[in-house]
This record gives structure tokens, C-alpha cells and sequence, in this order.
């Protein structure tokens, strides 16, 4: 892509020399003032999770939840950068990629978990430079780690991620991860192999005495290849195909 050689300049307010200058001014000030864990807010995560008896389920239930929540962007002023309260969001049943967030890291911090906001800049829109502080981000995910340790970086967003899975344009991206103290780091979202993104067709043919022929098609689709086919095929009735 043309981001990755065309020359540019960069701009950014003076006072921003480090990462955490910039996680102090969103996080600090605009993004944790937001993150406020009601009661309301408490007994949805504990009726998510119902039965639950890992961290890595009570993830699951919750992230399902948050996806299923419609996706709705009002940016006007300040709306563009500064989430709404976790139980606005809970109230209304949609929101925007930090509405969304929020509330994802609400819950699951009610629940004990470790949840942080993480920054994005999508690759189809370039690419971040870790060695130039500056505000170039334009989604914003979760990261959650359970505590066996393992880690899940949760697109909420994303109407057909499973668990585990992120999309690609979030994939490879240099994030800054927002930590609890207003602190930050850029951490590389984990990218998937080619042979986790696959599709395959298979076709049977049988012809009877007649000349008549009946095919038999299969498809299966994993990874990303997987989340296009849901996709294209979300709203579609069996009646609609045949």
C-alpha cells in the first residue's frame, strides 16, 4: 500500500514526547472518568456468567453479549473521542467501537478480570510509528487477560469473531495498550497464518441411467475466509439460497 513508502509529515502537539503522555490526556482524562462500574452494571455481568466456572468462559459469555449490541456512531464534538458511561451504553443496547469497549471492560472487571481499552489504527488506514508519539488512531478494542494468563484481544465490533479470533484489519496493527495507572505501550496485535485463513469446495457428481445429474457442493471456510461467508450470508433464509 501507498502508506508504506510515500513520504509525509508528521504532526503533534509539543508536549507529547512519550506514549504515556498521550494515554494521561485520553485515558486520565477523558476515557476512565467515563468507566463507572454501577450495580446495574455488576449483576449483568454476574447473570452473564451464571455457571461459568473458568475466567476464559465468563470472558466468552460477556464478550457474546457486547458483540451482540448494535453497532451505532454518533461523533459529534467531543463525542468523537470520549465514550459513553458503561450503563448508558448498557441502557440503550448500542454504541460505537468505545461505547462498546467500555462496557466490555466493565463488566469484566466487576468479574475480577484484567480489561484494558486498546487504541487502534485499522491497516487499511496506515500504520503506526512507535517512535512518534501522536494521536493516529481511529477504533479502539479490548485486551483481557484471564488468570491462567492467557491473553484475548476482543473486537467487539466485529458482528462474527468468535473468540480468539480478531479481524484483519486489526491484526499486525502497533496498538497502544491503555493500562489501569494511565501508563501505556505499543504492543503488536497477533497476526494469523495463511493456513488459518482457508476455503474449500468440494463437488460431488453422481449420473443416474437416465443422464440425469445431482451435485452435492460443500464449503468450508476458517479464519477470516470464515467471518466474510457469515458475513455475506447474515440475514439470508434457506429459502432465499434455494
Amino acid at each position: 500500500p501507498y502508506f508504506d513508502y510515500i513520504k509525509y509529515v508528521k504532526f503533534a502537539p509539543s508536549a507529547w514526547k512519550t506514549w504515556d503522555d498521550i494515554s494521561e490526556w485520553y485515558y486520565g482524562r477523558l476515557f476512565k472518568p467515563q468507566l463507572d462500574i454501577t450495580p446495574a452494571i455488576s449483576a449483568k455481568a454476574r447473570k452473564l456468567t451464571k455457571g461459568c466456572t473458568t475466567q476464559s468462559q465468563e470472558i466468552r459469555r460477556v464478550f457474546d453479549f457486547v458483540q451482540s449490541l448494535r453497532y451505532v456512531a454518533i461523533e459529534l464534538g467531543l463525542g468523537g473521542y470520549v465514550p459513553s458511561k458503561p450503563a448508558t451504553v448498557l441502557d440503550r443496547m448500542y454504541g460505537d467501537c468505545k461505547d462498546k469497549a467500555i462496557l466490555l471492560i466493565s463488566l469484566l472487571r466487576s468479574l475480577g478480570i484484567n480489561a484494558k481499552p486498546v487504541l487502534v489504527l485499522t491497516s487499511d488506514e496506515g500504520v503506526v510509528d512507535p517512535g512518534f508519539p501522536s494521536w493516529m488512531f481511529n477504533h479502539m478494542i479490548v485486551k483481557a487477560t484471564a488468570k491462567d494468563g492467557k491473553v484475548y484481544w476482543l473486537d467487539a465490533t466485529a458482528d462474527h469473531c468468535g473468540l480468539g479470533e480478531i479481524p484483519y484489519q486489526d491484526q499486525g496493527t502497533n496498538a497502544l495498550v491503555l493500562n489501569y495507572n494511565s501508563t501505556s505501550q505499543i504492543e503488536t496485535i497477533p497476526s494469523s497464518s495463511f493456513n488459518e485463513n482457508a476455503e474449500s469446495i468440494s463437488a460431488k457428481v453422481s449420473v443416474d441411467s437416465n443422464g440425469k445429474a445431482t451435485f452435492r457442493i460443500s464449503a468450508g471456510f476458517k479464519g477470516q475466509e470464515n467471518l466474510e461467508a457469515r458475513s455475506n450470508l447474515s440475514g439470508i433464509s434457506r429459502k432465499d439460497i434455494i
